[in-house]
This record gives C-alpha cells, sequence and structure tokens, in this order.
C-alpha cells in the first residue's frame, strides 16, 4: 500500500512522492502547502495556479504509515533567480486539462521599418527591450503613451552610447490589449530537495578482507583542531611498527562523510580519535561492514586490531570483550 498522507483531513495517496527515493530532486507543479507546518497543524496539498510557491510558504510534511514524517521544501525562486540572470527562461508548457480558455493580455510591437533607421545599431536592443516587458508595465506605458504620446523604457543592455534607457514614440510602439485562445499552462517549476533519497537508503562498501585491503587501518580525528595531530600521528607509527598499513584523514569534512569515503576504498577498521582521547586516552574502533563500534584504551583498541590483521581474533570477539560504543548514537550520524 502506497504511503499515505493528509489532504484537509481526507486520505492522500502520495505515490508521486514515491520517486523521491530514486533521485535526489525532483520538479512538480507550483502547489499551495497552506499554513507553515508544526507538529499540530494539518498540512494542506494540492494544485496551485496563482502566485508563485516562493511567495507561500513551501515546507510541508510527508507522513508515512509509522507515523514518522520527513519535510520536504520546494521552492521555485532558484528556477527564477537563474532564469533572471541568463535571460532564458526555465518554464514548462503542460496542456490544459480543460478546454481552451480565452486570455486577455497586452501586447508591445515596434515598427520594424521605422526603428531599423531611426536607431540603427540599436534596433536589437531596443526590440529585445521591447519583448521583454512584462504585463503590469505593458498597462501602464498603454496609459502613457494615449497621454503623452511617448514612453521611456530601459534597456536590456546598455546601447551604443552607454545609455541605459530608450525613448519610443507613438509612431514606433503600439501597445494594445489582444485576446488569445490558451491551450497550455506555463509555469516555472518547483524544485524539491528532500531529506531523503536513495544515498542516505544505501550505503557503498567495498567489503575488501582485511588481507587483501591496501590500506588496513583508518586513523580519523573527530575535527582539525591542532591537539589531535601528535596523537593521531603517535597512533599511526605505532600500528606500522606492528608493520600494518594506515591512514590518517585530515579532511574538513564531516567524520561521518570521511568514514563513508574510506569504506568505499575498502579500509576495514576505522580508528577515532576524539575529544575524550584527550582527557583518558581512550579512542573508538569501528567495523567497516556493520559500522558496529567499541571503545577502550589505547593500548587494549591497538592489540585488537593487531589481532584482527593477525586474524587471531574475531570482531565478535573483540566486541564481546570491549565496550560497546553509543555516544550520539556513534559517529556515522555525521553523515
Amino acid at each position: 500500500m502506497a504511503p499515505m498522507t493528509t489532504l484537509k483531513g481526507d486520505p492522500f495517496d502520495r505515490t508521486l512522492f514515491e520517486s523521491v527515493t530514486k533521485r535526489r530532486f525532483f520538479f512538480t507543479e507550483p502547489f499551495e502547502t497552506g499554513l507553515r507546518p508544526t507538529s499540530k497543524e494539518t498540512t494542506v496539498i494540492g494544485n496551485y495556479d496563482g502566485p508563485e510557491l516562493s511567495d507561500l510558504i513551501t515546507n510541508f510534511d510527508i507522513r508515512n504509515p509509522d507515523g514518522n514524517s520527513e519535510v520536504l521544501a520546494p521552492i521555485s525562486f532558484n528556477l527564477v533567480f537563474k532564469s533572471t540572470f541568463t535571460g532564458t527562461p526555465l518554464v514548462v508548457k503542460a496542456a490544459l486539462r480543460t478546454d481552451p480558455i480565452k486570455v486577455e493580455c497586452w501586447q508591445a510591437s515596434l515598427d520594424k521599418k521605422l526603428v531599423g533607421p531611426r536607431f540603427k545599431r540599436d534596433a536589437k536592443a531596443a526590440q529585445a527591450s521591447v519583448e521583454a516587458l512584462d504585463q503590469p508595465l505593458l498597462e501602464r506605458l498603454a496609459a502613457q503613451l494615449n497621454a503623452t504620446g511617448s514612453v521611456i523604457i530601459d534597456t536590456v543592455a546598455p546601447l551604443v552610447d552607454g545609455s541605459s534607457s530608450i525613448e519610443l514614440s507613438r509612431d514606433l510602439l503600439t501597445v494594445q490589449k489582444v485576446t488569445r485562445l490558451r491551450t497550455v499552462r506555463e509555469y516555472t517549476p518547483n524544485v524539491i530537495e528532500p531529506s531523503f533519497g536513495i544515498g542516505r537508503c544505501l550505503k557503498a562498501v567495498l567489503s575488501l578482507p582485511l588481507t587483501v585491503a591496501l590500506t588496513k587501518v583508518l586513523i580519523v580525528p573527530i575535527s582539525a583542531q591542532a591537539q589531535f595531530t601528535p596523537i593521531t600521528r603517535k597512533l599511526s607509527s605505532r600500528i606500522l611498527a606492528f608493520g600494518i598499513t594506515n591512514n590518517i584523514d585530515f579532511s574538513g569534512a564531516s567524520i561521518g562523510k570521511r568514514y563513508a569515503r574510506n569504506d568505499e576504498l575498502g579500509t576495514p577498521p576505522g580508528i577515532t580519535v576524539d575529544f575524550d582521547t584527550v582527557v583518558n586516552e581512550s579512542i573508538t574502533l569501528r567495523e567497516r561492514d556493520i559500522t558496529l563500534q567499541v571503545r577502550g584504551p589505547e593500548d587494549d583498541i591497538l592489540q585488537a586490531v593487531k589481532n584482527l590483521v593477525d586474524g587471531t581474533e574475531s570482531w565478535h570477539q573483540i566486541a564481546g570483550r570491549l565496550e560497546p560504543f553509543s555516544a550520539q548514537c556513534g559517529y556515522d550520524r555525521g553523515l
């Protein structure tokens, strides 16, 4: 059964949103989400054909059958901004689900026979500037043309003389209201970046056995603070003394991302140096495939690593004799 959410108190099949788990971003038609949702408010989801969604509240809540929820934030600002910056319309044209409808709109046209000789090299800029005028401005220009006989508009690009505006008289510019039959609906789609997706559902791991892994042990300081550098380097030297290759990941990524990156490279166990290490010299040991972690004194953890590499002790045995580490649900939450 497809997960359900609430639409004005009635069950609502959210099959549309199941595609979220297959990709990081997806696009939808603008829709209204009602009031900003809280734990006590009902979220409204439905088709919306009014102002841009960026002018409305953008968060809505998807409820799963088990009671858990995910908050999505659809927004059209990004596409509107890029469209304005590039001058390229980023819109979707969809056929109307009803019969064609009559739409009144303002239309501006230039007399090309007169514009060319009058503006010469600025003729294209004049044409592009008129085509860029929106409906509210066209309505005001129509009234101004009737009243004064000429209008001044901003140009989309500087003219040859460096000016940024142009004056158009009534003989050059015509602005009138026309009636058109609309058969398609044009809108800027909303971009939804959900907090869940295939990248959150699956974990990429190269499950190399310790015997064939090029790097046997990962050493990860919890942050890039200088106090962790001598500790991690000492651990690396002690592990190398056992003849075991290791790597220290000093990068600025979160500890969860550093673990994930090295999981993909096939590094089997990982050692974490944190603030408790500075105080009592205890460290954590993490198993790659099941991400289980244990904690203990430095000597105990290093001996466990040696035993794992030598094959004299299994991870199950190590987990049985060392203290499980579950503070903040482990470091893998840092993803």
